[in-house]
């Protein structure tokens, strides 16, 4: 993760007091592009949700156009978060 962050990358952690309790890593595509590797945060917090929105503003602070991102299609809380919460649009 280190070494993703010092080469430019999206890496940020959430935490509650000392404990970590949510990460997410995204590949920078200059000069238009992100693409957001993982998101992670243990149940219980509202990590998730907050580590999207920081995404999303340190996306728009570098002037990018989009972010994309893979995510298990049969799997429905992640198709509903990627489709519906995020309006989204799925690409072939």
């Amino acid at each position: 993760m280190c070494a993703l962050s010092h080469s430019g990358n999206y890496v940020v952690g959430a935490y509650s007091g000392e404990q970590l309790v949510g990460a997410a890593a995204g590949f920078f595509g200059a000069p238009v592009s992100m693409h957001s590797h993982v998101t992670g945060a243990l149940p219980g917090h509202e990590a998730g949700y907050a580590l999207k929105l920081r995404q999303r503003e340190w996306a728009l602070a570098r002037g990018l156009q989009r972010i994309t991102w893979t995510f298990d299609p049969l799997i429905c809380r992640d198709a509903y978060v990627n489709l519906v919460a995020r309006h989204a649009t799925l690409v072939g």
